[in-house]
């Protein structure tokens, strides 16, 4: 089981997803009681302390494997684009918060459409997927997500007061190879995610059957499952 949680409220400009663990504590090595002495600014120590300090004291680099595996990109920087579309996830994506937000906003206003921009765009999903009339497909998809989102809006009353959380994911992302769904591209596939939001104090989410990527970012493609 691969648990993140992306922590969305006030990173705008940024969002990060990293195990909560991973978070929590500090890299192996670079832990030490508070009382460790504070790293001296000048020079370096006179030969008379030069013995290896006691291990309580020692900050070493962390060792090569608590370094995360395969990581996609560096922090911050925009997906590397690739014809195949085979781009490993962001881990930090600055369009998904603001997108996640953009979700809440229409709930609140009762507007499905003004949250298109979490789910998946249309012209790459015109190039993604196979079958005689992708573009009559896309619009029947979009159609299920605003009535999705229809049905959740009639949750609560006051939208306004509620306070968007996280995204929380408890899978592992696969690759969908060509052709197994019915598409002429791959993509990374994720199922059940959540958007983690409280209102009054009191905790709900938002189940996300799928997201699918597109150059590395993460897009809704069904809210809730589709009937077929």
């Amino acid at each position: 089981m691969w648990r993140l949680s992306l922590l969305l409220v006030g990173c705008l400009t940024g969002c990060e997803l990293t195990p909560p663990s991973a978070a929590a504590e500090p890299p192996p090595g670079a832990r030490g009681p508070s009382t460790a002495a504070p790293v001296r600014r000048p020079p370096a120590p006179t030969p008379a302390r030069s013995a290896s300090p006691s291990p309580s004291r020692r900050v070493a680099p962390p060792p090569a494997s608590s370094a995360p595996r395969d990581p996609p990109h560096e922090a911050g920087a925009a997906p590397v684009e690739a014809a195949d579309n085979r781009v490993a996830p962001l881990t930090v994506d600055p369009s998904l918060a603001a997108r996640a937000q953009a979700v809440f906003a229409a709930l609140e206003r009762g507007d499905a459409a003004a949250a298109d921009a979490l789910y998946f765009p249309r012209a790459p999903f015109l190039a993604l997927k196979g079958g005689k009339n992708p573009a009559r497909y896309y619009k029947y998809l979009l159609d299920v997500y605003h009535a999705d989102l229809a049905k959740v809006a009639r949750r609560h009353a006051l939208w306004s007061r509620t306070r968007l959380l996280g995204l929380d994911v408890a899978a592992t992302p696969v690759w969908v190879e060509p052709g197994q769904e019915s598409n002429a591209l791959g993509y990374y596939k994720l199922r059940g995610a959540a958007l983690r939001y409280e209102l009054n104090g009191e905790p709900f989410e938002i189940v996300i059957d799928t997201m699918i990527t597109w150059q590395g970012r993460w897009y809704i493609t069904h809210l809730a499952p589709v009937k077929r």
